[in-house]
């Protein structure tokens, strides 16, 4: 009994590990693939995460301006004060005179 299970298992390995030609290919393969039911979650998830990068520049475009804002404030003239950042703005009156 044990050389037949050992014969068949044998043979059913040597049938596994045979060649078979590779498939040919069809013109249906151009085509795009038929839609699913996941077909609106995927591209919700992708709008999604179009959305978030979008955010995420903004948010590092926003870093990179206030890290350059604080830089130059930093750099400021001899009496601690900064030039505006619109030259058209007005002069800052509240302050005393001397």
């Amino acid at each position: 009994m044990r050389i037949w299970i050992s014969a068949l298992i044998l043979a059913m390995a040597a049938a596994g590990c045979g060649s078979s030609p590779p498939p040919q290919s069809n013109a249906n393969d151009d085509k795009a693939p038929a839609p699913t039911v996941f077909d609106d979650t995927v591209r919700t998830i992708d709008k999604a995460k179009e959305s978030q990068a979008l955010q995420e520049n903004r948010v590092n475009d926003l870093n990179r301006q206030l890290d350059a804002q604080e830089q130059g404030d930093k750099k400021g003239d001899a009496n601690g004060t900064t030039a505006p950042s619109d030259p058209d703005a007005a002069p800052n009156t509240d302050q005393q005179s001397k």
